[in-house]
């Protein structure tokens, strides 16, 4: 936030301003105030897997700046479980459709599903007991609650959905209760449990030292070797 704070490049400028306990960017420009145009700001603790490199979506507005290649994003398998480990508290329509659209669209459909499964219930565990290193913190959100493929499997109706902005994404929009549908049809490897699977699910808050293991060992893993509690 400091880096962006006070920052100005060729005549627009930019300050931080903190509401909500959220930071927002806001703007000044040449051309005078932008109104209500602010940007937020999400700044979590890191991924735990190795992130790829995304090349940009062309557009014309590219060719202004000098940007780079490509960009570092989060890979899709910490994605698609991250949206798993959301869906285990509420159900945003916008997660079902966009789990849906990767496990339907290839290439994207190639995401490794047991990795998937295995980041879902440790990441529904650290959200439920969370989890610390010296630098970072995983705080748990309201509503957390230990994986469960039945429940987190069940076929949840259309009223269920607390964000129904769909049509933003998607025109005509998708119906609910199909989309529900997919979802559990894409997503039933979530019940394939191993035995590694089930020693993560089981392990309680006592019992940190389970998942953090498990964390620590995650093939393409970033904590391997960072102090965990």
């Amino acid at each position: 936030m400091d880096a962006i704070d006070g920052y100005s490049v060729d005549g627009f400028s930019h300050r931080v301003e903190t509401r909500r306990g959220r930071p927002n960017v806001l703007y000044d420009t040449p051309f005078g105030a932008p109104g209500n145009l602010t940007t937020k700001l999400d700044v979590g603790p890191p991924v735990w897997l190795e992130t790829t490199e995304r090349p940009w979506a062309p557009l014309p507005i590219h060719r202004a700046y000098d940007l780079p290649d490509s960009i570092p994003v989060m890979s899709l398998e910490e994605n698609v479980a991250e949206k798993i480990a959301r869906l285990n508290r509420v159900t945003p329509a916008r997660d079902v459709y966009d789990l849906v659209w990767i496990a339907t669209t290839s290439p994207h459909s190639q995401f490794n599903r047991a990795l998937v499964r295995r980041l879902a219930i440790l990441k529904c565990w650290v959200d439920t007991h969370g989890l610390h290193a010296p630098h970072a913190e995983w705080a748990g959100p309201p509503g957390a609650a230990v994986f469960d493929p039945d429940r987190w499997l069940r076929m949840r109706a259309a009223r269920e959905f607390d964000d129904e902005s769909i049509g933003v994404l998607a025109t005509p929009a998708p119906d609910l209760n199909t989309l529900a549908t997919d979802l559990c049809a894409q997503f039933a490897f979530l019940r394939e449990l191993d035995e590694d699977d089930r020693e993560a699910l089981s392990a309680g808050g006592g019992r940190r030292d389970i998942p953090i293991r498990h964390i620590q060992s995650l093939d393409g893993g970033t904590l391997d070797g960072v102090q965990l509690w």
